[in-house]
């Protein structure tokens, strides 16, 4: 939850600081690598249901997936 919760606050201060361009890049930089962490670490455990003991919780959390642009049903059955 914490890659995630700094993507949202990297994202935001994209839009707040976006005049600027050094920290524009700065911002698109730090979002890019956090975006990566979020993926590989977060969602593969959820895919795998190994977030939540419930299983429901852990496919809930796999539908955050859309919001980065990503298909959460070909990220869980895909090869």
């Amino acid at each position: 939850m914490f890659f995630l919760v700094l993507f949202f606050t990297f994202y935001g201060c994209i839009l707040i600081f976006g005049n600027s361009l050094q920290l524009l890049f700065l911002f698109y930089i730090l979002t890019g690598l956090t975006m990566i962490l979020v993926f590989l670490n977060a969602f593969h455990d959820a895919a795998h249901g190994a977030i939540f003991k419930t299983r429901r919780y852990n496919e809930w959390f796999t539908y955050i997936l859309e919001l980065f642009g990503c298909n959460s049903f070909i990220w869980k059955n895909g090869t």
